[in-house]
């Protein structure tokens, strides 16, 4: 877009100059999309796509400027070699490409394919998917072989195929706003479910749950130096509470939530509690929800858990800051 944009500046001025330009706003936009590959994982041009694999991580442990650093000097480096087989090899390339035919052209992209596969992270079949849905994302539009319009069930609209750069956005930027966003909504919900529990635990609680609670709270009071243990205890106080409330709707919900929490971000949960002063703030704000189920009193109970899961989502976006 940019050298579109620039394209008629270069009309009048000379064509060493005019070149160095275009290909200077080339490169650079090309190099460019590393910063947001790498700062926000969402790649600003198709071949920032693999440095989100790598980078986006670096930049998640705060080693974001050694990162940029690398993805530079690597694109630099490699800048410079590509610039070299392309002034000294191009002949001898063309002679080579102009000879391909059916079984070359086939062979390209199975050893596309085959790369796909090795730069899948996680499962394999998922990245084959992925790869089976870009490839049905590119039939739409014009065949080239025919020039017919393909699959593009008479919309107009579908001629030009989809362009890369929505897809891009779609499948990269959309979805890292989305996982960003999605865990703080999670934190919020989870305040509201566990302070409706707390409320509606205190008008029906049991002896034996009272009972089961001050064990519990024994047991974590017991195991602060013990992270596992601690936050199972932790979990089946939670639990406990759940269950007293007598709506099943509602456990279900904070069952779902806290497998959340040992889900996506287990790892910033278990930073969380690795501190044994936040371990002794717990015990102490369950203290309080505790003295105000066993009196019976459905307001002071919601507001405390209220408040105790407030004091966990301060310390879960700090964490998110670091």
């Amino acid at each position: 877009m940019l050298i579109a944009l620039t394209l008629p500046l270069t009309f009048h001025m000379d064509p060493v100059s005019a070149m160095t330009l275009l290909i200077g706003e080339y490169v650079g936009g090309i190099s460019g999309g590393l910063v947001t590959a790498i700062l926000l994982r969402m790649p600003g041009t198709p071949s920032s796509i693999v440095t989100t694999f790598d980078g986006y991580p670096m930049a998640q442990q705060g080693k974001a400027e050694r990162a940029l650093t690398l993805g530079i000097f690597a694109s630099v480096v490699g800048g410079l070699i590509s610039w070299a087989f392309l002034a000294g090899m191009s002949p001898s390339l063309a002679r080579f490409a102009l000879g391909f035919g059916p079984w070359e052209y086939c062979s390209l992209v199975l050893a596309a394919l085959f790369m796909l596969a090795a730069l899948t992270q996680g499962s394999l079949v998922r990245g084959l998917l992925g790869a089976a849905a870009g490839m049905a994302l590119s039939l739409p539009g014009i065949d080239p072989s025919i020039g017919t319009p393909r699959l593009t069930f008479g919309s107009d609209a579908l001629l030009s195929g989809f362009g890369l750069l929505p897809v891009l956005i779609g499948a990269f930027a959309i979805s890292q706003v989305l996982r960003d966003a999605a865990p703080f909504d999670v934190l919020e919900m989870r305040r509201m479910a566990e302070g409706e529990a707390a409320f509606m635990a205190a008008q029906r609680i049991s002896e034996d749950q009272l009972k089961a609670l001050e064990e519990t709270l024994a047991e974590m009071e017991a195991r602060l130096d013990d992270v596992t243990r601690y936050d199972i205890a932790d979990a089946r106080f939670h639990a406990i509470i759940g269950e007293a409330s007598g709506n099943q709707l509602l456990q279900a919900l904070m069952r779902q939530l806290w497998d959340y929490r040992y889900g996506e971000m287990w790892s910033l949960w278990y930073n969380q509690t690795r501190s044994i002063t936040n371990r002794r703030n717990t015990v102490l704000d369950h203290r309080r929800i505790l003295a105000a189920l066993q009196r019976g009193m459905p307001d002071i109970a919601r507001t405390a858990m209220q408040a105790h899961m407030d004091q966990v989502n301060e310390r879960f976006f700090a964490l998110v800051m670091e």
